[in-house]
């Protein structure tokens, strides 16, 4: 039980197809569901059925005699005027990151959904400068190279492309111009603009050690994220460049940098501060210093 064999596990845009339609009509019976999203005279409903199963495991949907409805304790209530694909994917990332999807974080089997938290908590790792795959062959020769065990951060290539796909749809990197074999570029930007968007409204400015705690909290992928710091334990340092103690990702550090580039915060280094961190970027140069994280003009 995973959720990036595609075949067996659903599509994202088939869970998109059934949230609107439940939104559409409420609580219904899963025939009657099933029925409106796949009708068998026009597709084959294998898809919608594994979807649908896939994502009541995980608990998107639930299911009371036949009737299915969305969770209770979902982050979001769904309405006709917020059903955006972006508030979709933000429950989604929330079920992802659930304690209790990835309990058995490094099994091949009733891993429900940590197979994507490993391999997104490994990727964001790397120099997503330099790792750009089109293909699966690259990504494994690297994580076969740096892992010290015997675990998996990839199973196959069918894993893999399962993973692109809802590495798009959750925002944490796309296809280079939309090509399914085009590069693979990571960028987690839209899979944090949310979360940084409400941590810096509530407080206006953090200090930048506090930010990026209370990130990690929420997006347990980036760096200091409970998964990532589990990946990174099981890699080997002479075959992965573990970042400096000040330094960020550089991951991450393209996610800030865009986030102030797109004005939803703004990066500052203060002379009354010892604590800073470094932004990172091509080739290990530093681009920025930031001490303060504060709320930009973007609302």
């Amino acid at each position: 039980m995973a959720i990036l064999n595609q075949t067996n596990d659903g599509l994202f845009h088939v869970l998109i197809i059934l949230t609107r339609c439940l939104v559409a009509i409420g609580p219904s019976k899963k025939e009657k569901l099933l029925a409106l999203c796949a009708p068998e005279s026009i597709v084959d409903p294998k898809m919608a059925r594994q979807t649908l199963r896939r994502w009541t495991q995980i608990g998107f949907f639930e299911e009371t005699d036949d009737v299915i409805s969305f969770c209770e304790d979902l982050p979001i209530k769904f309405t006709k005027r917020n059903l955006s694909n972006n508030e979709i994917a933000r429950v989604v990332r929330h079920l992802l990151f659930c304690p209790k999807n990835n309990e058995r974080f490094w099994e091949a089997e009733g891993n429900m959904s940590a197979d994507m938290c490993r391999i997104t908590a490994w990727i964001l790792a790397q120099d997503v400068h330099e790792l750009r795959p089109t293909n699966f062959q690259e990504p494994e020769a690297l994580y076969l190279s740096q892992l010290q065990t015997d675990d998996a951060i990839f199973q196959n290539n069918t894993r893999w492309n399962g993973f692109k796909s809802w590495c798009g749809f959750l925002g944490f990197g796309a296809t280079e111009s939309g090509k399914p074999n085009g590069e693979l570029i990571v960028d987690p930007t839209k899979a944090i603009k949310d979360v940084v968007r409400e941590m810096v409204d509530r407080s206006k400015t953090q200090a930048v050690d506090t930010f990026l705690s209370e990130l990690a909290d929420h997006v347990p992928v980036v760096d200091r994220g409970v998964y990532r710091l589990e990946v990174e334990s099981r890699l080997n340092e002479s075959k992965w460049k573990r970042p400096g103690k000040q330094d960020v990702s550089t991951s991450l550090s393209r996610a800030l940098l865009r986030l102030q580039s797109q004005d939803v915060i703004r990066l500052e280094k203060r002379s009354d501060s010892d604590a800073q961190v470094r932004l990172i970027g091509r080739g290990g140069d530093v681009v920025q210093s930031v001490t303060h994280v504060v709320r930009g003009d973007t609302k």
